[in-house]
């Protein structure tokens, strides 16, 4: 007869339980798993400290593609990755902490020029600026799976930087990675789908390095592709065609200042530096036009008896028109204009119409008046011009801008219709002469002759002036801070539309 199984032993019966209980974590380890996204790769909790100095290290190297230091342009994907992979899939607090140092070291290193009218100046500046990029790292951070970042990026890097450039007191479009992107595949695609285009291209890149670098495997396989169709697709768009030359020229005046930095100039000085150098250079040349550059003229030339005689006589004595850059009053209120003077008929054919906030007009100011003794070199409010303008050479239509009206789209398309030969931006970079300010705003204009298909020309009152093919490539210039003139070649007559 058979008795009752003996007992197993008690050590025995632990081991059977311990390996039972292993099963049962280990099949629930493997469901979580099966329910994580498959392109998020696992990596070591992060730190926000480091992340923290690898998004700063990501805005100065961002910062760095723009002059004067001219990085190599796949420096700006980069820098975008790294930024990218510290925000992407991150809590809402840390995503805006990496995102602000990112933003931040990214224009204060931008901006540095800025310093000029004053640290304060500068520091308020670059966090306006950088606190745009925030929504957008919000959004990033909410992102599981990196291929999302390649749409996210392409849409939403334009949409911010257009909000930037439309965002009344506080619009500055400065620093758009179209204007780094002269040398770059996605250059083609300017003067068909335009700048924003270009920006999106250039932001779509550094996410899909983002999703090749932390996506799984076939996360990285789609980011490779995506990353190869980003780099080649552009070079299909035909090159911008080299410029066709005509006969005529225009001569562009770079005169000089009595004196560089904040601060009041003597406006006599400077329009009497500017007469000279244009009597001197220019007796007997057989220039169309000769160009001066913005406030060359600091007076209103037809109130002011004084300017308005010696602009007729360098006018008579060189034998050819004058296009100076003038102080306008009209009854609404003083304007920064481009006046035209042939002999004793002065006229105006432009005058400016975004203007430069804490330049060109104070806002707030019986606040800023009393808190900030700067606010005394702003005494008048501009008033914006009505519309675009133009100066007819040798039967060509010229568009014109002044000054940062370079970095604004809507104002640089608007001043080249069907049937423009050229743009003509007369500037005047006195304040921050030796900074690199100018520099980056001559590769802004050489973005637009390429994105318009015109040459464009940029006469300052220190520097830098070029001449510009439609290509974008600089043909003629001058350095900053010296004096002299350019015989700039016009294009070939346009018939127009």
């Amino acid at each position: 007869m058979r008795g009752r199984p003996a007992a197993l032993p008690t050590a025995f019966r632990f081991r059977m339980h311990q390996r039972d209980s292993d099963r049962a974590c280990m099949q629930k380890r493997n469901a979580v798993a099966r329910r994580r996204p498959p392109t998020v790769a696992r990596r070591r909790p992060p730190t926000i400290a480091l992340d923290l100095a690898l998004a700063a290290a990501a805005g100065v190297a961002l910062a760095l593609c723009f002059p004067p230091v001219d990085a190599p342009w796949l420096l700006m994907p980069v820098a975008l990755a790294v930024w990218l992979d510290r925000t992407c899939g991150r809590p809402a607090g840390p995503a805006v902490a990496v995102t602000l140092a990112f933003g931040l070291a990214f224009q204060l290193t931008l901006l540095r020029w800025a310093t000029v009218i004053g640290v304060d100046a500068w520091l308020a500046l670059a966090t306006i600026e950088a606190a745009f990029l925030l929504p957008l790292g919000l959004l990033a951070a909410r992102v599981h799976t990196r291929l999302l970042l390649l749409p996210l990026l392409a849409l939403g890097l334009p949409a911010t930087d257009w909000v930037r450039d439309h965002a009344g007191v506080l619009a500055f479009g400065w620093g758009q990675l179209a204007f780094a992107s002269v040398d770059a595949p996605w250059a083609r695609l300017a003067p068909t789908l335009g700048q924003w285009a270009v920006t999106g291209t250039a932001a779509a890149t550094g996410a899909a390095i983002a999703a090749l670098v932390r996506a799984g495997i076939g996360g990285r396989a789609i980011a490779a592709g995506g990353l190869l169709l980003l780099l080649t697709v552009p070079l299909l768009q035909p090159a911008a065609a080299s410029t066709a030359w005509d006969v005529h020229t225009i001569a562009l005046i770079q005169g000089g200042t009595d004196r560089i930095g904040v601060g009041v100039q003597d406006r006599r000085a400077v329009l009497r530096r500017h007469a000279d150098l244009t009597t001197r250079a220019l007796a007997g040349t057989p220039a169309a036009l000769v160009v001066w550059p913005e406030n060359a003229v600091d007076v209103d030339p037809v109130a002011d008896a004084e300017a308005r005689t010696l602009l007729t006589q360098t006018s008579h004595r060189i034998g050819r028109p004058l296009l100076v850059g003038a102080l306008v009053d009209l009854p609404v209120g003083r304007t920064n204009a481009s006046v035209h003077v042939d002999g004793e008929a002065i006229r105006t054919t432009y005058m400016k119409q975004r203007l430069v906030p804490f330049g060109e007009y104070l806002p707030l100011r019986s606040v800023l008046t009393r808190l900030f003794e700067r606010a005394a070199l702003i005494p008048v409010d501009f008033v914006p011009g009505p519309g675009a303008g133009a100066v007819q050479v040798a039967g060509s239509r010229v568009g014109q801008l002044i000054c940062f009206e370079v970095a604004d789209d809507d104002l640089a398309r608007a001043a080249v219709p069907a049937g423009t030969s050229a743009l003509l931006v007369q500037t005047n970079n006195a304040t921050y002469a030796g900074t690199g300010q100018g520099a980056q705003q001559l590769r802004i204009a050489q973005f637009r002759a390429l994105e318009l298909g015109v040459p464009v020309y940029v006469v300052s009152t220190t520097g830098p002036s070029a001449v510009i093919a439609a290509n974008g490539r600089i043909v003629q210039a001058m350095a900053d801070g010296t004096l002299g003139t350019l015989l700039a070649p016009l294009p070939a007559h346009r018939v127009p539309a």
